[in-house]
C-alpha cells in the first residue's frame, strides 16, 4: 500500500511535487504521514519490513518544504525528503545542510526549518515524547512517562518556563519568548533531558 500510496503522491504532484505552493501532498497529507510514507517506502527498498517504530506527531506553525525555486526538479526534491526523513541526529541535519548549500546555495528559510524539525522530532521519539503541539506561544510536549526530576533540572536552565502538567495525558509546556527561536530552543530543551536522563 505504501509503494502505490507513493506513486500517486509523485504522480499527483508532478507539477510542484509536496509543492511549494504549500497546499501540495505534504500540506493535504501532513508531514508526519507523509514521512512515514517515505520511511516504510525506504525501507520497502532495502528489501526491510517497514517496522512500527515509535511515532511523534509534530504540529507547528512554520513553514517547512523545500521551495521549488530551491530545488528545481521534482525527482531530487523527493530524493532529498526521503533523506531529511533519516536525519537521526545534530551529526545527520549537518551533513544534510552542508550538502544542500553546496548544491543548491543558500537555504531559504522553509528548508532550514525542514531540517530543524526533522531533527527536532528524531530526539523527541528517543525522549520518550510522542507528540509535540505549538499552540500560540506555548509549546506543548506529550508524554507518556515524564522524568520528573530531569524536567525539574531543566525549567531550572530555561527559568521556570516549563510547566509539567499532570492532568489528562501528562505533559510539559514550554513558554516561548517573543521572537524566539522555538526549534533550536526545543532542539536544547530535549538534547538536555537526553543528557540527564541517558547517565
Amino acid at each position: 500500500g505504501f509503494r502505490i500510496a507513493l506513486r500517486d503522491m509523485e504522480i499527483r504532484g508532478s507539477g510542484n511535487l509536496l509543492g511549494a505552493e504549500q497546499h501540495g501532498h505534504m500540506e493535504a497529507v501532513g508531514y508526519d504521514l507523509y514521512i512515514k510514507l517515505l520511511n516504510a517506502a525506504v525501507l520497502e527498498e532495502q528489501g526491510k519490513i517497514p517496522f512500527e517504530s515509535p511515532e511523534c506527531t509534530m504540529t507547528v506553525d512554520l513553514d517547512a518544504y523545500l521551495p521549488d525555486s530551491y530545488v528545481k526538479y521534482p525527482a531530487q526534491r523527493m530524493a532529498l525528503y526521503k533523506r531529511i526523513a533519516l536525519i537521526r541526529n545534530k551529526d545527520d541535519m549537518e551533513d544534510m545542510a552542508d550538502e544542500l548549500m553546496d548544491r543548491y546555495g543558500e537555504m531559504p528559510k522553509p528548508a532550514h526549518n525542514l531540517l530543524m524539525i526533522a531533527l527536532c522530532r528524531a530526539l523527541a521519539i528517543s525522549c520518550g515524547i510522542s507528540a509535540v503541539k505549538q499552540e500560540g506561544n506555548t509549546v506543548i510536549f506529550f508524554q507518556k512517562q515524564p522524568d520528573i526530576d530531569a524536567w525539574a533540572e531543566l525549567s531550572a536552565l530555561v527559568k521556570g518556563r516549563l510547566r509539567l502538567v499532570s492532568i489528562g495525558e501528562p505533559s510539559v509546556r514550554l513558554t516561548l519568548r517573543q521572537g524566539e527561536d522555538m526549534l533550536s530552543i526545543i532542539h536544547k530543551i530535549f538534547e538536555k533531558y537526553l543528557s540527564l536522563t541517558h547517565k
